[in-house]
């Protein structure tokens, strides 16, 4: 067994993946058929989510965009049902509801702060909502990592490395923040 093997197996291993002594029907060499392995599992990734105290946002294996937990008033988006925060509080979940308007939108990132919410198309467009219908926020375009942090202020990275931030800038200087944004 070579160096690459010896390495490719290691990496196996550590992601869990099971690695028999025979090489499976149909695969000619070791190196190769690890590497597919390897890469193979590296590119799987988990369906993002996100949990804030009123609402959580799943992204499902197709890209859709779904959501469970109350709006500011209450309203169920689907409901948390939760009587106490005892220690071993767990919240009981209704089905998740596709966001309807956000259909034809594959979304590849999701965050939220309490009900302020974030979503990041796979093209790159980034939607925003507290109540009510996710909105698009014309002045960014490929976006390639958004954030949201206490009181509605967000961030996201363009493409090209740039930052930009906006919402209630109680305590931080907003240079860059998006125009049209509040």
């Amino acid at each position: 067994m070579g160096p690459v093997e010896t390495e490719l197996r290691r990496r196996a291993t550590a992601r869990g993946l099971c690695i028999g002594s025979f090489l499976p029907q149909g695969a000619l060499l070791w190196v190769p058929y690890l590497l597919k392995r390897v890469l193979r599992d590296a590119l799987v990734q988990e369906a993002p989510l996100a949990v804030g105290a009123g609402v959580s946002l799943f992204v499902d294996a197709e890209g859709c965009l779904r959501t469970c937990g109350c709006n500011r008033d209450a309203t169920p988006v689907l409901r948390h049902a939760v009587d106490s925060y005892a220690d071993t509080n767990v919240l009981d979940l209704c089905p998740l509801t596709l966001v309807a308007s956000m259909q034809d939108r594959r979304i590849v990132s999701v965050v939220t702060s309490g009900v302020h919410c974030l979503a990041l198309s796979r093209e790159g467009e980034v939607y925003t909502w507290v109540d009510g219908v996710p909105s698009q926020i014309s002045s960014l375009s490929r976006t390639g990592s958004i954030a949201t942090g206490t009181n509605r202020k967000s961030a996201a990275v363009d493409a090209t490395g740039r930052l930009f931030t906006w919402g209630r800038a109680t305590y931080f200087y907003d240079a860059s923040r998006p125009s049209g944004l509040g």
